[in-house]
């Protein structure tokens, strides 16, 4: 690499490295719920944040194995799958222990030698901090500890945060405001897995439909504002769902299934 090329590098890592950032999961959210909501007026403050929804494609049926894709660096893919035609097709993330080869493509953040992505932010100085969500992210379970043990810096569940309880996403975003307070000044990378549109869907109509997850999602669009003055202003993010739900399309119901269904979610990227 010249040194012309070097330098260049270092200075788009100064710029892209100066902003905290925000990544928020909707867990189990379809796409077409959340683009039903925001054509009824169901979700105005997603509509200013994220504008539309794009329908992407997800690596997994259910939320553990999606959300160790995506902090490898495998986010929702559009729907066309990879474009054969473009030489450096967009990526968010990317760690040089499975992308080295991709170096050269339009890659946002491209961590050296990180295990996974939020160490990556650790490793660029951010201070890392991680919110759980559904069982998946219990620190009860052993099969989860991996979050809290192996990604963040900081990281908060109770079992309180999880998909049965309806306030459940105000809890999560109270102690994480307790918890940001509490961190000396810096650059924060912020996880958030909110349950609140998984099965029951507790701030629904009691039906396993889309009607009762959008439902779910104007809680959740209640109090996103919340959620997002605790970052600074010009904070980069994302938002998207992890995995979507049948509903009864060919006989079948929930996740971990194969169905198109679960596959599509909604995503956007978004700056404060």
């Amino acid at each position: 690499m010249s040194l012309l090329r070097h330098l260049a590098d270092k200075v788009a890592d100064l710029s892209v490295f100066s902003k905290d950032f925000l990544f928020i999961t909707l867990d189990s959210l379809r796409y077409d719920t959340a683009a039903l909501a925001l054509d009824a007026g169901q979700t105005r403050h997603f509509r200013s944040l994220v504008g539309d929804w794009e329908a992407r494609r997800v690596a997994a049926t259910y939320t553990l194995p999606s959300h160790v894709s995506m902090f490898a660096g495998m986010m929702p893919r559009p729907a066309r799958g990879d474009d054969v035609t473009l030489k450096k097709e967009a990526r968010l993330f990317a760690l040089s222990t499975s992308w080295q080869r991709y170096r050269g493509r339009n890659i946002r953040y491209f961590f050296d030698d990180a295990p996974n992505v939020p160490k990556g932010f650790e490793s660029r100085g951010y201070h890392t901090v991680g919110v759980g969500g559904v069982g998946w992210f219990s620190t009860e379970v052993s099969a989860s500890t991996l979050w809290r043990d192996q990604y963040f810096q900081h990281y908060l569940y109770k079992p309180s945060y999880g998909e049965e309880n309806p306030h459940a996403f105000e809890e999560q975003i109270n102690d994480l405001a307790a918890t940001l307070a509490s961190l000396p000044k810096g650059r924060r990378f912020v996880f958030i897995n909110v349950s609140s549109t998984h099965r029951p869907y507790s701030n629904g109509d009691g039906t396993p439909s889309v009607n009762a997850q959008r439902l779910c999602l104007q809680y959740v669009d209640r109090h996103l504002p919340r959620l997002l003055e605790l970052m600074q202003p010009g904070t980069v993010g994302v938002a998207c769902g992890d995995h979507g739900d049948c509903m009864g399309e060919d006989g079948l119901w929930g996740h971990n299934v194969v169905h198109e269904k679960v596959f599509e979610v909604p995503y956007a990227e978004f700056q404060l």
